[in-house]
């Protein structure tokens, strides 16, 4: 259907955007700074402040700490979206925010869409409204968090069309993480509700999501020929184990960067910097550690973990009572998704995210003249924060910088600070990662190159392509990596890679990636 994947082009560059860019992040800041400063004396008289404010308040003043103890400069785009958080959940706490009824046949117009389409692509996972391209931008899991909260929401009110609609595109993403939270969720709904004796809508729920679950896996197995839904379920798929075990390499890296700075931790947005250092069984790169908790404790150190776990604790016990609150239950399915993910680094669940606390946290608040000042200060703060992250994204653009790397005039104050850590240097390539970043390699590489350093480098990254490490294989970097193959007139290097590579895609039935790469050649 060559008109509707046409049609898929501008959502797909739209939820690239709001995703987790940077320029979505910047975005957001800016957006929600000109919210408070426009709205601020309006606020100002009818904000009320509670417990909640004080722990925000201690997280800030850490944050800034750890940035400016550890010299930091990745960390600000990222965490400036859980100060936009803060503030825009202050704003919906005193802002009545009704969703519109013709979004209720908006959402399940885009379901039924999204499954035509993913029943027409040659992609085994629902993706969403995306012409999902073989890059890591377009994720599943976030399209599962958007759906599993349309659910979440739809449920109590019986919004039967919508809720099984929801349910069918959601199963269909085979986010594992995201069923299993969505699970636990729904078992404390349903003991919540059972409890009040309302067995007649737990039998509609439970016959609802049942349908919804036969449904996926039919629409699945009529369009593969082989079992990937079941296999990825079970976990036996090649691409769902590697998922999985680099998930808990990735938790061990975190608690072994905070056994060696507890305090302050590497500095906010370094795991990925620092990661290479620490990996020992593969070079396999992430952004995050994949779990909220580990990426604050860290990045940032004990303190800022222990003021988070409190405020998490006591929001837990302000919502025991209200078990069956779809606003509670909703945060709870995203923070569920965080411990095995980092969801919070999407700037479209930081606004969601907002909402559903403004609706779920019910304690008393009260005028308090001291935190006029406070939540003043933590403004201002957070639009440090934000010229800080802008100078440096500009600077990265404008000069072909990777913001991973740390830049500093003096290298030895690092070296003694971080004594495993690299910093930019295009000279000494040998330095990063060796599966990461390719791309840096092409726009840096000068014409006196170690041919025997890039042969080497380009043999590992088939090894890797032929175990289907999903960072390799579903990323860019292999095409970089054939690129690279090209301009050092590598020839069987490329074909090679170029094997290794359409096998790959062949095997997670990525017919037309495949199809593209074998008629790739150099020129």
């Amino acid at each position: 259907m060559p008109d509707l994947k046409l049609l898929i082009e501008f959502p797909t560059q739209i939820f690239k955007f709001f995703g987790n860019s940077n320029s979505a992040f910047l975005f957001l800041n800016f957006a929600t700074i000109f919210l408070m400063l426009y709205k601020k004396n309006n606020l100002l008289k009818n904000i009320k402040f509670n417990i909640f404010d004080s722990l925000f308040f201690l997280f800030s003043f850490f944050f800034f700490i750890s940035i400016f103890l550890t010299q930091a400069p990745f960390g600000f785009v990222e965490y400036s979206g859980l100060f936009s958080m803060y503030f825009l959940f202050k704003f919906f706490q005193n802002k009545e925010v009704k969703i519109p009824n013709f979004s209720i046949h908006l959402v399940t117009l885009i379901n039924l869409i999204s499954i035509i389409f993913y029943f027409n692509s040659d992609f085994n996972r629902l993706f969403g409204l995306t012409n999902f391209n073989q890059t890591l931008t377009t994720y599943p899991n976030l399209w599962a968090l958007i759906l599993g909260l349309v659910i979440i929401n739809s449920l109590p009110k019986q919004r039967f069309f919508l809720t099984l609609t929801s349910l069918v595109a959601f199963f269909l993403t085979f986010s594992k993480t995201s069923i299993l939270c969505f699970l636990i969720v729904f078992t404390i709904y349903s003991f919540s509700i059972l409890s009040k004796k309302t067995y007649k809508l737990f039998l509609k729920n439970i016959s609802l999501i049942l349908i919804g679950f036969i449904l996926s896996i039919g629409i699945s197995n009529l369009k593969e020929e082989n079992n990937f839904a079941i296999n990825r379920l079970q976990n036996t798929s090649t691409s769902s184990v590697n998922s999985y075990n680099q998930r808990f390499t990735f938790f061990n890296q975190s608690l072994d960067m905070f056994k060696d700075y507890p305090l302050f931790g590497v500095g906010p947005g370094n795991f990925k910097a620092l990661q290479p250092t620490y990996a020992v069984d593969f070079f396999t790169l992430s952004n995050h550690p994949h779990n909220l908790l580990l990426k604050l404790l860290s990045e940032n150190g004990i303190f800022i973990f222990v003021t988070f776990s409190i405020g998490f604790l006591l929001y837990l016990l302000v919502n025991l009572k209200r078990l069956s609150d779809p606003s509670f239950l909703s945060v709870l399915f995203v923070f569920g998704q965080s411990t095995f993910d980092y969801n919070l680094g999407f700037s479209i669940t930081i606004i969601l995210m907002a909402y559903f606390l403004s609706k779920s946290i019910k304690l008393r608040q009260r005028n308090l003249r001291k935190f006029y000042k406070i939540f003043t200060l933590i403004l201002l703060q957070f639009i440090i924060i934000t010229l800080i992250s802008s100078v440096a994204v500009i600077e990265s653009k404008l000069n072909h910088k990777n913001m991973m790397f740390l830049e500093s005039n003096n290298s030895k104050i690092l070296s003694i600070k971080y004594p495993n850590y690299w910093a930019f240097n295009p000279e000494k390539f040998s330095d990063l990662s060796r599966f990461d970043n390719l791309k840096i390699h092409i726009d840096f590489i000068k014409g006196n190159a170690d041919i025997g350093f890039y042969k080497n480098l380009l043999k590992d990254v088939i090894a890797k392509t032929n175990i289907n490490y999903n960072f390799l294989v579903l990323s860019e970097e292999v095409p970089y990596a054939l690129k690279l193959a090209c301009n050092l007139k590598l020839y069987q290097e490329f074909d090679d890679l170029k094997l290794a590579y359409t096998t790959e895609l062949g095997k997670l039935n990525l017919k037309q990636a495949k199809e593209n790469y074998e008629n790739f050649n150099c020129n």
